[in-house]
């Protein structure tokens, strides 16, 4: 369910403390940008924040106290294992005030959980593998993180080891729910949020960007972001703008790059794919392009897709989790199947009906303001305040 309304109550100033435990808390990626938005917000609301992390790129505050937790990156297994043990270490260490962390990844007892994934649904309703390549080393790092991702969710997702369980789209509650029964009760719904300003194109950015890709005019760009290709359905992109030549594809993230670009040429598009790797400020290839598609496996709510909403490009996604609440079919973008073919009919759909085009480009970010970062924060103080004991109240 979605948090009410804000009762207009407030938590006493002394009371507002938050721990939160992270991977790494920046502007980039998805889990990380919405920590990231969460505390920063939190932080000029005066709460004071305790962020514990292998990386916290907030701004210096009198608020914030950063704990950093000296866990590897990669690879991703390492980094899970390290995180769990060093992260329950400092968790009793150095916890102030509510205890939330981003999915379970500590073996202590939290206030809230915050899921941005579901392990247990994705293996059994998904199952892709989510490695980054298909050599043997990289399959069993992606399994073992699988693993211990699975562990994690059938300890921590139990009554007496969390408050309240916050899933970033109404599809992900609905897995929480089915796959962990016994958090029926304590699950809601907190979606994922965007920066609508942010994401606006400025004068002369889209010319500018596409002079830089090498885009010219006249030509359509479709747009893709993410790591995790297979999963995120890469190839089926790929295969939609080899069937619609007034497209190009441009590919933000990192991933087998080699790989991918092979199966270009195959398909008869290697000079009209470009692999951009990590973008730290994709504004401008947002603005740069004319249309994102995403026809992922599995999403639990894609800040991708609030992202390229808020700067007017028309969704082609698969109806998952998260999409099933932000497109509306026909007006801000569509939902597809994950075949090129059909990616390639609604391409050709935007390329010869340009009329339609702007129009849904308007209803796209018209549909991104519902999901202002500032409702999302409301929404969370209100859980926080509704955790706190009654008797601190007073």
């Amino acid at each position: 369910m979605r948090l009410r309304a804000s009762s207009g109550r407030a938590a006493p100033a002394a009371l507002r403390r938050l721990t939160l435990v992270s991977s790494d808390v920046a502007p980039i990626g998805g889990m990380e940008r919405a920590s990231f938005e969460l505390c920063e917000r939190l932080l000029r609301r005066g709460w004071e924040v305790t962020v514990i992390a292998r990386s916290c790129a907030l701004p210096a505050h009198p608020g914030l106290r950063f704990v950093r937790l000296r866990s590897p990156s990669r690879p991703v297994s390492a980094a899970l294992a390290s995180d769990l043990v060093l992260g329950s270490l400092a968790v009793r260490r150095h916890r102030t005030g509510l205890v939330q962390t981003d999915n379970p990844i500590v073996g202590n007892r939290v206030e809230v959980i915050h899921a941005h994934f579901c392990e247990r649904a994705y293996r059994e309703r998904v199952g892709v593998s989510r490695s980054r390549r298909g050599d043997p080393l990289y399959r069993l790092n992606s399994w073992i993180a699988g693993a211990i991702a699975l562990l994690c969710e059938r300890w921590c997702y139990r009554p007496r080891r969390v408050g309240a369980v916050v899933g970033v789209s109404q599809g992900l509650t609905r897995e929480l729910v089915d796959f962990y029964p016994g958090m029926r009760d304590t699950v809601r719904t907190i979606p994922n949020g965007v920066d609508c300003g942010a994401f606006r194109p400025v004068a002369g950015q889209r010319e500018r960007v596409r002079a830089e890709l090498g885009i010219a005019d006249g030509e359509l760009l479709a747009l893709f972001v993410g790591g995790d290709w297979h999963r995120k359905g890469l190839r089926y992109a790929i295969e939609a703008v080899a069937a619609a030549p007034a497209w190009r594809l441009a590919v933000a993230g990192d991933g087998d790059s080699t790989g991918f670009a092979r199966l270009a040429a195959d398909r008869g598009a290697g000079d009209r794919v470009l692999f951009l790797g990590k973008v730290a400020q994709p504004h401008g290839v947002y603005a740069a392009a004319d249309a994102l598609t995403l026809p992922s496996h599995y999403e639990a709510f894609s800040l991708v897709t609030l992202e390229a909403a808020a700067a007017g490009l028309p969704l082609l996604v698969t109806q998952i989790n998260g999409t099933e609440e932000l497109v509306e079919e026909g007006v801000n973008g569509w939902f597809v199947e994950r075949d090129g073919a059909t990616i390639a009919a609604r391409l050709h759909q935007l390329q010869r009906d340009p009329v339609h085009h702007a129009s849904m480009r308007e209803a796209a970010r018209r549909s991104a303001e519902r999901y202002d970062w500032d409702r999302i924060v409301d929404d969370f103080e209100q859980l926080y305040l509704e955790l706190l004991a009654p008797a601190d109240l007073h």
